[in-house]
């Protein structure tokens, strides 16, 4: 399982948090009950997810995006994870939450995470820990 740290989370692409939200958003289409759409492949209600406040500082620090952020919009998604609940493209398919940040214009904006060590560029932040079992 996850531990919970300040580094909690993973920068993710646009395109995949798209990608994400529109399963989510077929899932819920399709007439599947708000409970199923919430529940993980191990019979969880999945009810947050924990992210660590070094990878939201990023996330909000206008400097680094050169952009001024409005806020933060949480697209709900369904995702492939593994058994320790890491994103994983060969997992099973879960819900889960995508942190992306807003211009003054209300639109998306860009992630740069250049500033983060050993990061990869991604356009907001996901793969944080799911809850439950992430409680501890």
């Amino acid at each position: 399982m996850k531990k919970k740290t300040t580094t909690s989370g993973n920068p993710i692409a646009m395109a995949k948090i798209k990608e994400y939200a529109g399963n989510f958003k077929k899932q819920v289409e399709s007439g599947v009950s708000l409970k199923e759409a919430f529940t993980d492949s191990k019979g969880l209600i999945r009810e947050a997810e924990f992210f660590g406040k070094d990878k939201l500082m990023a996330l909000l620090n206008p400097k680094k995006i050169g952009k001024e952020i409005l806020g933060v919009r949480i697209y709900y998604g369904i995702s492939p994870e593994d058994a320790e609940n890491n994103m994983a493209d060969d997992g099973t398919m879960n819900p889960r939450l995508f942190l992306v940040p807003v211009g003054l214009d209300g639109n998306d904006i860009k992630f740069n995470h250049s500033a983060l060590k050993d990061a990869p560029d991604g356009d907001g932040l996901g793969d944080g820990g799911p809850q439950p079992p992430f409680n501890d």
